[in-house]
Order: structure tokens, then C-alpha cells, then sequence
């Protein structure tokens, strides 16, 4: 029996069906498709329903939490390239094949990509080696010519362009004519960033090299295309054994700096230009590694202002898997694109090129390419990635054609089509199956949105990856890959609501739903922790910095406790905690009430059940086995707990011990806190920080980015400062500090209007070990900065922070409507809502909302929430208790606020 997969009219129409459907279903709805291994077309195999979470509800293992009001990267879709062995390939189809072909990559009823990519001049699949032009020391470019690309690259570009005219083109060269080169060939033949000869542009050529790439976008625009963007160099300082350019970063930084750069704007071409292009790695063989060069050359001021964004491959290597013949499968590689980005926020990423399987015969193993694309586009997305490319959309089964001959293997990637040289059919294969899962799902204008694995992403279980997006028509895709060889029963929650399903072996499985179950449901902030005792060197700091090499553990005694403070009130419902000790104990959770006293949760799910969570990690590169099942996979694991509860407004949370069942005390790596966020408060990561100086790479910004490790650090001298904008008027509460240096130091708080003219803030501090908690009193922080201006370090270094955290308040930007009570009721005209409250105790209100499932917050006159209500469309009605006196009721999705009196 054969392995691999024919197309046929009647799959597509049944795709097409399906896609239709995606958004139909009801409100609460989830449709569920997959590609497998064992179903290697795409296929939906289920229309499920979110439950509520109850006491009742027994929730798997493995759960993954969607917080899908919290909204990362906006992205551009998926595509392929179009090089010259797959537009060859095409010509020599028949016509009704290359239709065929074309439409089920860009066309309505296919994957739809909305992305492209190509190379200028020859790359490693052309039929030859060319460039545009040959003739030596053309410094006016007289001979230059696209020739070449119009016998097969442009007419399918154009055929692909009108199946989808919005298709953004990415192009990259592999070298410039070999004359312009100080090796004087176009080969590279080195290995990675070892060669015996300088294969880097002549400095003489930087100026009419920027004129030949500007001369190719031009070419390309008169026959009709638009260049959305030009990479300086695929593979930067790769030297292959065919076409290859290197570039150190001095070299980068010159070239696009002083000549591509204004050579662009001379022009008046808006492509946009891309560094690196290359593997996602820092080691020997990848030169000066990914973080190093683009780092250096982005940083650059006349450089870094012309460059768009970064390019990477998921290629790498490694010398056992090499030897093995089999691809690299590596998760400590994509944190990379998160250390560039995180430096240079502005900037864009995007995964241009992968092909699986340098070695794998697509009839024998089909499935590989798909299970290891599968892979990398979910954990790329995962890690600020905003586009994702296929190298070449049609090979043949043997990996060509190329320059040696049309159906000989050279470098033997497979491609998600493919032609059987012998046969003359075409193959669809699972990887083009997966890639239409993908593609169709993640539209242009689409966001990934904050969804976590057992609450954590430590890169760890490489068996289970996952990431979720919102479409710009609202519905949520969340993405699974299963890389076992057995079944694995996973539960998505979104908010309060759950929905559960066994995912199949070998398999890429997508839940979509039109609505969110809670459309705020984000992460809230834990600021630090406190405990009732703590081992040496085992601080209670260690259970909330996102480091699972760290932890926190009490003394040898029952009642013992880890709080973590919120900082300021917020609403929770959940507490998630992964441990190394005492996971056989017996504990509470407990919340600080208004009058300061804690109090127990009110359960709606105590999930206590021996969830394993792999926290060594897997080799940083390995061989990938498969077949492999769980029982087979090594790792040292530990419990995880998750507790669903009602949800409670307070600035403390905790884990209360009641009685150890083994001698040792209580010991925890990690926990998160999560519930709705507060409105009032979501201003609080949109802070632009300077500083007045700092330590190499060690930048400002660095203290807000989310990420532990990460800090900024002045330099060695006393005096200082680093400074928030909020933006605009602020009334600043109070602001946590943790330090890595200088944690004992002098400092004050200051506050300005306009950045100039400084004044002082009383307030009162608590330090605990590295941390530092600043509040003020009500009204006396107000401005639009605030400033930490240190006086005296309390050592020879500067000063230096991992992570701060900022609360108060806005002053509404909209003018608020006031109502009195007047006999037994208020009310007030609004195309919005309509509130009816009884003034006596128990106050019955009515709201009458005009949208659906969206969420108002009631808050006292000092800001104090009160209660958060979820409205429906058409009347909701509820009571509260409340005392006479203002309060202000706001709807933050539409901007309106509402003053409600009660005298």
C-alpha cells in the first residue's frame, strides 16, 4: 500500500466545505481538524462544545489555557518560494496540472498563502548557475538583464498574483555577479562560516551592487510586481557549496548603511530590507551566531534605521544528527528571535525559509517533513515570529531539479508537492496538508494570543507544542502538535470554560471558535512572594521568576506558607504551582479580604492530580526518534497542581501548608496567578523607559520586557536614574523594583509633568531580599514620569534591575455622565446602556448593553473595584450592596463610563 497522498477535485471541494464552515458554528461551538499520520489529509474530525469548569469536571493531565484577551505579534500568513527548479517544474506540467498546482497553494479553495519568496539570481535550485549580469566591471550596469527569471520564475509569480494579488514578495540573493566578489566565483565551497578564500563583496562594488538590487526591484515592478522586501544576503555568512556571499558585521553595517540603503531612498523603492537569513543558531559553524550580528548591525544608528527586520531558517547542525542523516530538532533555538526582538521591539521577524529532510524518501516517510515543519511553525509563532515561509513548492521525488540534472538529488529537500520523475504524478504530501491547516487559519492582520502549556512555556516537552492565534474575523485557532506515538488527552481552557479532547498520535490538530469564552481573561501580574520560612539560599523569590532551575522551599515544619502579592487588587481565579517537595501535602488556598485578613478559596475545580512537567529539558540538539512513547521519553518530573476557584479581588494570594506527609518541607519551582485583568490598570506595560546611562547590552527597556533574565545596568558611578512614561498624567500608587545590583543602595522617587522639572515623592519601602517595594500616598505621585534616581550604590557596581513593575491610575479620557437618585431609581438615556439602581442596601441593577459578551467593571470613587459584569445583549440584571456614594461604572472594549450616584 502506498504511503503518500494523491489529490483529487472531490478533496478539495470537501476542504473548501469545511473552511466555510470555520466561521458558522455556534458561539461556544469548537470545530476541530487534523492531519495525522495515519490521516494524512486535512480533515475535520469533531464539533465540540465548551463545558464550565465545575467540581465536578475532571480535567486531564494536560491542559492548556488560553488567554486570548492578552494579544502578541501581528502577522503577515504563511507562503513558499517560488525558485527556478519549481517554476521549471510547472512549465512542463500540463496546463490543467499547473493550475492545479498554483491554486492549491494561493487560491481560494487551497492554503491561500498570503506570502512568496525568491531568489535573485541563481540559487542552489536553479537549472543553472546565473547572475544578471556577467559582464566583468559593468560598474553602469549596461548589461544588466532579468532574461533568465522570464523563462519560468516570472510567469508563475504572475500566475500566482492573480490568484491572490495581495501576496507579499520576499527576495533574497545567494551571490552577486561573480565579479563583484573578492573570491571572483559565485560557489562559495566552504562549510558554514569556514572557507579557505574571501567569498565578501569588493568594497569597490558596495555602490553598484546597491544599484543591481535596486535595478531588480525595478525589473520586476515594470513587469508588474511588486518587491515587498529584499534580504541583504541569504545565509549571511554561510559558505555553501553552491552560490554564497558573506558579510561580517562591520561589512553589513557599511553596505546598508552608506550605499543599499540610500541607494532605496534615492530610488524611492519601499521594499523593505531584511538582515541574516540564515539558521536561527549561535555556535562555530553559524559565524558570529544570530544574537551577535543582529545585535550589532540593528543597533547601528545609520544602519539599523534602514533595516526592516530579520530573516532565519530552521536549518542548524550538529555533528551527530549530521552523521545520523537526519534533520535537527532543537528547542533551545527559537528563544533566540525573542533575545533580538525584545532589544529591538520596532523590528519584524520572519521565518523565510525550511525544508525538511535533506535525506528522507517522501514515498518511505511521509510523514517526517510534515511532523518536523509542524514543529518548527509552532514554535516559531510561539516566539515573535510574524510570517512563515516553505522553501520550494514543487521538487521531484528526488529532490530536483538543480543545476546538475532535472531529477538528480543535491542537496535533497522535499517539498510539500512533488513529482514523481518516473510516474508523472503528482503527490500531495502531509506537509501540504499541515501547511493548509496552518495557512488557512492564520490570515494576514492575525495575532498570536498569550496561550500556555500547564501554564508554563519553559521550552521543555518537546512532545507537545503549541500556540494560538485570533484571526482579524475574531475566531480563535489553537494549534497542537502531538509528536508521540499514542494517544494524549489534552484540555483547552479560555477563561471559566473548558472544552477536552484526545489528540491522535503523530498529529497537527486545530480547535477554532468563533467567540472567546472570557474575552479579558489575561495573565495577572505576580510582583513578589513572601513565606513563612525559607531554606538557605531557597527564597520565596525563586517560586515567581520564571526560572525552573530555581525554587522556594519552607523549613521542615507543617503550616507553612508562600504568598504572592499582587501588588495592587485584582481579580483571580486560578493558581497553578509546579513542585519538587511536599506534593503529597495538605494545603489551602487563601486570599488577603479588604480588612486584611486571608480567607479560603471558594472551589470550582482543586486539580491535584500527578501531571508531569519535564523541567531539565530535552538535549539541546538530539536525534528525533519516532514511534516513541511517553514511557520511553526520559526526564526528570514533577508534580503539577492547578486550583479553579471562584473568582476573588485581592492583592494577595497564597498557598497555606496544613500538613506535610514525608519529613522534608514544602518546595515549589514555580507559580502563576491568574484572573481577568483590570481595566483600570492595563496601561501598565506601555511605559516608553530611559535611563541616564548604561552597561553594554544591559539597555533600559530591558526591565519591562517580561523576561527574567533580562535587566538594565547604569554604569559604576553613584547618582543615576532610569526613568517611566506613561504617557500621559498619571496618579502613580506605587512601583517594585528587583534588583541585581545596588539593592541596599539610597535612592528617591521623583515625579514630573514634562520630563525637566523633577520633584520628590514621600513614600514608604519594604525590602525583601532582592526586592524592593516603593508605595505612595494617595495623590502626591501624580505626573506623566516617574523617575528611580539612585544617590548612593552600596557597592563598587552600578546600579542594576532584572524587573520593575509600576500601578496606579488614568484620569478618564472621557467626560463622565453623573446621575443622582431620584425617589427609587436613576436613570439615563444612552444608545449604550440604561441603569436602574434601587437606592436602599441591596441595590438591584439593570443594564440594558446593546453588545454581547463583553465586560463592565463598577469601581468606588478611589478606583476600587467592586464587581466585574458580564453582559450579554439585552437586559442583564444583578444586586449588590453597596453604601451611599459615588461610583463609576465603565465598559473599557467601547469607552464608556458612566457616574452613578447613590445618596
Amino acid at each position: 500500500m502506498k504511503t503518500y497522498i494523491k489529490h483529487s477535485k472531490m478533496c478539495g471541494m470537501i476542504i473548501s466545505f469545511m473552511f466555510v464552515y470555520f466561521s458558522a458554528h455556534a458561539q461556544h461551538s469548537v470545530s476541530v481538524y487534523s492531519v495525522s499520520k495515519d490521516h494524512p489529509t486535512l480533515r475535520q474530525v469533531s464539533d465540540l462544545s465548551f463545558e464550565t469548569i465545575t467540581p465536578e469536571k475532571n480535567l486531564s493531565p494536560n491542559i492548556i489555557r488560553v488567554f486570548s484577551g492578552d494579544k502578541k505579534q501581528t502577522l503577515m500568513g504563511m507562503g513558499g518560494a517560488i525558485t527556478q527548479s519549481s517554476a521549471y517544474l510547472l512549465k512542463k506540467l500540463p496546463k490543467e496540472k499547473r493550475d492545479e498546482i498554483l491554486e492549491a497553494y494561493y487560491g481560494k479553495s487551497g492554503c491561500r498563502y498570503s506570502m512568496m519568496r525568491t531568489h535573485i539570481g541563481s540559487c542552489d535550485f536553479s537549472l543553472r548557475n546565473y547572475s544578471y549580469d556577467e559582464t566583468p566591471n559593468d560598474f553602469a550596469l549596461n548589461d544588466f538583464s532579468i532574461a533568465e527569471d522570464q523563462k519560468y520564475i516570472l510567469p508563475a509569480i504572475k500566475q500566482a498574483f492573480k490568484l491572490n494579488p495581495n501576496i507579499k514578495l520576499f527576495t533574497a540573493p545567494w551571490s552577486p555577479p561573480s565579479w563583484m566578489k573578492k573570491s571572483g566565483d559565485r560557489y562559495a565551497k566552504g562549510l558554514g562560516s569556514i572557507s579557505y578564500r574571501d567569498n565578501s563583496l569588493r568594497e569597490d562594488c558596495y555602490d553598484v551592487y546597491a544599484r543591481y538590487l535596486a535595478k531588480y526591484v525595478q525589473e520586476f515592478k515594470k513587469n508588474g510586481i511588486d518587491v515587498f522586501s529584499v534580504s541583504v544576503q541569504n545565509e549571511m555568512q554561510n559558505n555553501p557549496p553552491w552560490e554564497g556571499t558573506t558579510y561580517s558585521i562591520g561589512q553589513t553595517i557599511n553596505f546598508v548603511g552608506k550605499h543599499l540603503g540610500p541607494t532605496f531612498e534615492k530610488e524611492g523603492i519601499k521594499s523593505k530590507i531584511i538582515i541574516w537569513d540564515w539558521d536561527k543558531q549561535n555556535d562555530v559553524v553559524h559565524g558570529d551566531g544570530m544574537d551577535k550580528f543582529c545585535f550589532n548591525v540593528l543597533k547601528d544608528p545609520v544602519a539599523g534605521k534602514y533595516i526592516w527586520g530579520v530573516g532565519y531558517h530552521w536549518y542548524g547542525f550538529d555533528l551527530g544528527t549530521t552523521i545520523a542523516k537526519d534533520d535537527v530538532w532543537s528547542l533551545v533555538e527559537f528563544p533566540y528571535i525573542d533575545y533580538v526582538k525584545n532589544r529591538f521591539p520596532n523590528k519584524h521577524f520572519i521565518a523565510t525559509e525550511q525544508a525538511a529532510g535533506g535525506f528522507i524518501d517522501i514515498k518511505t516517510h511521509p510523514w517526517t517533513p510534515a511532523a518536523r515543519l509542524i514543529f518548527d511553525v509552532v514554535n516559531d509563532f510561539a516566539h515573535n515570529t510574524e510570517g512563515w515561509m516553505d522553501w520550494n513548492i514543487l521538487l521531484t521525488s528526488k529532490g530536483g531539479p538543480n543545476h546538475t540534472s532535472p531529477d538528480t538529488t543535491m542537496s535533497g529537500c522535499v517539498a510539500p508537492i512533488v513529482l514523481d520523475p518516473d510516474t508523472k504524478e503528482i503527490i500531495y504530501t502531509p506537509a501540504f496538508y499541515a501547511m493548509k491547516l496552518f495557512s488557512r487559519n492564520i490570515r494576514p492582520g492575525a495575532r498570536v494570543v498569550n496561550s500556555e502549556y500547564n501554564t508554563w512555556n519553559n521550552n521543555c516537552f518537546c512532545y507537545l507544542n503549541q500556540v494560538s492565534v485570533q484571526n482579524p474575523d475574531g475566531s480563535i485557532t489553537v494549534f497542537i502538535s502531538n509528536s508521540l506515538d499514542e494517544y494524549f488527552k489534552v484540555d483547552i481552557l479560555d477563561g471559566d470554560k473548558v472544552v477536552t479532547y484526545t489528540l491522535e498520535p503523530n498529529s497537527l490538530t486545530a480547535f477554532t471558535y468563533s467567540d472567546t469564552a472570557n474575552e479579558r481573561d489575561d495573565l495577572a501580574e505576580s510582583k513578589y512572594a513572601y513565606a513563612s520560612a525559607s531554606e538557605n539560599g531557597y527564597n520565596p523569590s525563586h517560586a515567581e521568576d520564571n526560572d525552573l532551575n530555581s525554587r522556594w522551599a519552607s523549613d521542615w515544619k507543617d503550616d507553612q506558607w508562600l504568598e504572592i502579592n499582587l501588588q495592587e487588587p485584582q481579580t483571580v481565579n486560578s493558581i497553578s504551582s509546579l513542585w519538587q517537595n511536599g506534593s503529597s501535602n495538605d494545603y489551602i488556598v487563601e486570599y488577603k479580604t479588604d480588612n486584611g485578613n486571608w480567607k479560603e478559596v471558594s472551589y470550582l475545580n482543586r486539580y491535584k492530580s500527578d501531571s508531569k512537567l519535564d523541567i531539565d529539558g530535552p538535549w539541546p540538539f538530539f536525534k528525533r526518534y519516532y514511534d516513541v512513547k511517553a514511557s520511553e521519553v526520559k526526564f526528570r518530573s514533577v508534580p503539577l497542581r492547578i486550583d479553579f476557584f471562584e473568582p476573588v479581588h485581592t492583592t494577595s494570594i497564597r498557598i497555606h501548608g496544613v500538613k506535610r506527609h514525608e519529613k522534608y518541607g514544602y518546595s515549589i519551582y514555580q507559580v502563576k496567578v491568574s484572573g481577568p485583568e483590570s481595566p483600570e490598570l492595563a496601561y501598565k506595560n506601555d511605559f516608553t523607559i530611559s535611563s541616564s546611562s548604561n552597561q553594554s547590552d544591559y539597555y533600559a527597556n530591558l526591565v519591562m520586557d517580561g523576561i527574567s533574565s533580562d535587566r538594565w545596568s547604569s554604569d559604576w558611578n553613584d547618582n543615576q536614574n532610569i526613568t517611566f512614561d506613561a504617557g500621559k498624567k498619571c496618579y502613580f500608587s506605587d512601583i517594585s523594583m528587583k534588583f541585581e545590583n545596588a539593592r541596599d543602595c539610597e535612592f528617591k522617587i521623583q515625579v514630573s509633568d514634562d520630563n525637566q522639572s523633577f520633584r520628590d515623592v514621600p513614600y514608604t519601602l519594604e525590602r525583601f531580599y532582592e526586592y524592593t517595594h516603593v508605595k505612595f500616598k494617595p495623590n502626591e505621585a501624580v505626573g506623566r514620569y516617574i523617575r528611580f534616581q539612585g544617590i548612593k550604590r552600596n557597592s563598587r557596581y552600578g546600579y542594576s534591575m532584572y524587573n520593575v513593575s509600576i500601578s496606579g491610575h488614568f484620569d478618564s479620557q472621557k467626560k463622565s455622565s453623573s446621575i443622582k437618585t431620584s425617589n427609587n431609581r436613576i436613570s439615563e438615556n444612552s444608545n449604550m446602556l440604561e441603569v436602574y439602581p434601587n437606592p436602599i442596601t441591596n441595590h438591584q441593577f439593570r443594564i440594558t448593553s446593546k453588545y454581547n459578551n463583553c465586560t463592565g467593571y463598577l469601581y468606588d470613587v478611589n478606583g476600587k473595584a467592586m464587581k466585574n459584569i458580564l453582559l450579554n445583549k439585552g437586559v442583564n440584571d444583578f444586586s449588590l450592596n453597596l453604601n451611599p456614594g459615588v461610583y463609576i461604572f465603565k465598559l473599557p472594549s467601547h469607552n464608556e463610563t458612566r457616574k452613578i450616584i447613590i445618596e
